[in-house]
């Protein structure tokens, strides 16, 4: 509506504040227009609910019908001018004036340093390797235990064959690093070292959905993230290239987490056996196409550093020596030289904490945190589509569900799953994450080989007793037969003896009707005498 007297529009004074207000009022909420009190039909219209403005402006008047039309969540609304719209032809009033813009990195800085960087890191290789060295050496402090300190060496506790998580808190220069390391003890030390990776994949995968379901808990302020980050791969310096479990074990883990193979305690090879010994590393990992870093680009300049220098050769000590220089250094002393393990002539122990520390730590959790992103997008679609199977499968549902349940879950779209919006959360609550864990035990790579070769050893059973059973079918035709021979060998016996039988009968017959004629003709010739 428009007031009698809104001819001129500089002469309202309400005019400039309503149209700041129209400007700047979101298209989510609800558009609040002053009205004058002496206006008593407007108030009255406002009472019930009617939104009415007093303007001469026909402009005005219509982008208040279109604030109208806006809806809450209607995306297909056409959008309105916006301040930002609106200052993009604004006058600078001073040259060179810093709003202090140039201070959000610094602010992020500081928040960073306050609250401090999560970061997990995996130790995967077999026992004797220089693990626990290592790490402790690389971080400066003693974060995993040395068996070698315990009193009892004896002791049967000395080693664990169990994922162990070791935390810690490093800080430097104001800057905290919350620390992750995760220890993978009694790996390959089996005789029968099949599946043998199994557990360290489970860990990661495991660590992967827990901060999923963490997720949706409506308290989230008491997460735990264990995601790993990042892997480091430790290889035996045998010189004989890659063993069949290495391998495998860092093709699977290439699939969850930047893995960086590194070749341990490699002051035990000379300098041109190593030489040799890398390069074959390279091609077997070029061969088995074991994706190094995975979840960074291969293809950007900007990671050289990481990719070409793969695997890298590592020294760990934790004691002090002192080199020809006469200073006190980390390294570990030989008959005929000292070896320094920050020494880049002896050992990439400083590049690989250049790489892993000062340049791409940030790359790898970021990497990390986008590898989780698409987990967590599968894993919920997987929970969709399992009520779809539910609904359209004629196999008894694995879990207790309602008829009134069935039949909504049949609403629901499964092409495009977004559209079903907050319904969503239906299939969620239902399998929940008891369920995915007993559906992932099922899909477990050792599950499935230990079913096959259930089934594998009772086929060979059955193959067994079936061929048992055969053998004695045909040992009893074979005596059945034998038995039918002999029964028709009697039955011609019998048949025999019978027609035998037969003629001496006849023959007695015959011979006793002879007998009697001759003894009549005696009787005859007895008689005439």
């Amino acid at each position: 509506m428009k007031s009698p007297d809104s001819g001129n529009r500089d002469d309202s004074p309400n005019t400039k504040e309503e149209e700041a207000e129209q400007d700047c009022s979101s298209p989510m909420v609800d558009l609040k227009v002053q009205i004058s009190k002496d206006d008593e039909s407007a108030q009255t219209e406002v009472e019930k609910g009617t939104l009415m403005k007093k303007s001469a402006d026909n402009d005005s008047s219509d982008i208040i019908d279109e604030y109208m039309d806006i809806s809450l969540f209607d995306v297909k609304c056409r959008r309105v001018p916006t301040i930002s719209k609106m200052l993009r032809d604004r006058t600078i009033i001073t040259e060179g004036y810093s709003i202090g813009i140039d201070q959000i990195p610094l602010q992020r800085e500081r928040m960073t340093a306050h609250k401090g960087v999560h970061f997990t890191l995996m130790v995967a290789g077999q026992a004797g390797l220089g693990k626990t060295t290592f790490v402790n050496t690389f971080f400066g402090s003693s974060i995993l235990p040395s068996v070698w300190n315990k009193k009892d060496h004896n002791s049967s506790q000395e080693r664990t064959k169990s994922i162990t998580c070791h935390t810690a808190q490093i800080e430097g220069y104001g800057t905290k690093l919350n620390l992750t390391i995760i220890d993978t003890p009694g790996f390959g030390n089996k005789l029968n070292n099949a599946f043998s990776w199994i557990p360290l994949t489970n860990f990661i995968d495991d660590q992967i959905r827990s901060y999923i379901f963490q997720e949706e808990q409506p308290d989230r302020i008491k997460l735990r993230d264990k995601r790993v980050h990042c892997c480091l791969y430790f290889i035996e310096p045998t010189n004989k290239g890659l063993s069949t479990l290495d391998v495998v074990t860092m093709k699977e883990l290439s699939k969850r987490v930047n893995v960086i193979p590194i070749i341990a305690k490699a002051d035990s090879l000379p300098k041109s056996h190593l030489t040799n010994f890398n390069r074959e590393i390279r091609q077997i990992i070029d061969v088995q196409n074991i994706k190094i870093c995975n979840f960074l680009n291969s293809n950007d300049p900007y990671y050289d550093d990481i990719f070409s220098n793969i695997p890298f050769n590592i020294i760990a000590s934790e004691n002090h020596v002192m080199n020809n220089r006469g200073e006190l250094v980390l390294g570990r002393e030989y008959k005929w030289a000292v070896i320094e393990v920050e020494n880049p002539k002896h050992s990439d122990f400083s590049k690989l904490k250049d790489i892993l520390i000062n340049k791409y730590m940030a790359d790898l959790v970021q990497s990390t945190e986008e590898y989780y992103e698409n987990c967590r997008a599968s894993l919920l679609k997987t929970r969709i589509l399992k009520a779809r199977d539910i609904c359209f499968s004629s196999k008894p549902p694995l879990v207790d569900i309602s008829d009134e349940l069935k039949e909504f879950f049949k609403t629901l779209d499964y092409e495009n799953c977004d559209n079903n919006g907050i319904k969503n959360y239906a299939c969620y609550q239902l399998f929940n994450k008891k369920y995915i864990d007993e559906l992932v035990l099922e899909w477990c790579q050792e599950y499935i080989h230990r079913q096959w070769e259930a089934k594998r050893r009772f086929n060979e059973i059955v193959n067994v007793e079936e061929n048992k059973f055969q053998d004695w079918r045909k040992a009893i035709l074979k005596r059945q037969e034998k038995f039918n021979n002999e029964i028709n060998s009697i039955h011609k016996q019998i048949e025999s003896l019978q027609i035998e039988c037969h003629d001496l009968e006849s023959r007695a017959i015959s011979s006793r009707s002879g007998n009697e004629k001759s003894l009549g003709n005696l009787s005859a010739m007895v008689g005439k005498t």
